[in-house]
């Protein structure tokens, strides 16, 4: 029987990409010597770059300047410090996410997060959105010393709600470091892809896969959770 369910954060419950197109071309603004530049150009370069947040930022901003032809390190260093002091200003939710943990709240079920990530960047994002305010218990990977898919963070986060693995159900959109990493601790899933594609090579999806939060809440109805 599912006791609570834990998500990931960045492209889970947090648009990320969503939030960084937002950031992105308030920053193109604030700097005439990208002003060559169409803002599209810039925020699908970085993008691409980021490699959906995999990459540092202190390579991703170094390289996008000399992809536009502006070889600056003391531009690019700023814009990385930018990026760390503005980001959360801008986070969004996901369509539906709140409306998803409130209903989770409401049926007395434990939520969380899992998080990849700087534990100092990753907690602005969280109380940006107010997540703290509606889960019961937040991992990041830099804090707990593990990174998923390594299984004993997965243990942790139910050990923490005084659960065992099978008793939780784990979201998220990464297929290797969220889906196989909580299956291969014990956890039910749900793929929530977002852009993301399941890898060749890779175990299948041993769980559920559903396109939004929308379609996890209804699928939960759906199976009594």
């Amino acid at each position: 029987m599912i006791k609570a369910v834990l998500f990931d954060l960045n492209e889970t419950l947090f648009d990320r990409t969503g939030s960084l197109r937002l950031f992105l071309a308030d920053q193109f603004k604030r700097h005439e010597a990208i002003a060559h530049v169409g803002v599209d150009d810039f925020v699908d370069m970085f993008l691409t770059l980021d490699a959906r947040g995999t990459m540092p930022k202190a390579e991703v901003y170094p390289s996008l300047l000399e992809h536009l032809g502006q070889v600056d390190d003391v531009l690019a260093e700023t814009m990385v410090q930018e990026y760390f002091d503005g980001f959360p200003h801008f986070a969004k939710m996901l369509p539906d996410g709140e409306e998803l943990l409130l209903y989770l709240r409401q049926k007395q079920l434990h939520t969380g997060i899992i998080s990849n990530g700087m534990a100092n960047q990753q907690m602005r994002n969280i109380y940006a959105l107010k997540l703290d305010l509606l889960v019961d218990g937040i991992l990041v990977s830099e804090t707990e010393g593990l990174r998923k898919p390594d299984p004993e963070i997965f243990w942790r986060a139910a050990s923490r709600l005084s659960l065992k693995p099978e008793d939780c159900l784990f979201v998220g959109d990464n297929p290797l470091a969220d889906i196989l990493g909580a299956h291969g601790a014990g956890m039910s899933t749900i793929w929530v892809p977002n852009g993301a594609v399941w890898p060749d090579g890779a175990e299948p999806n041993p769980g559920l896969e559903v396109a939004s939060l929308g379609k996890v809440h209804k699928m939960l109805v759906k199976i009594g959770v």
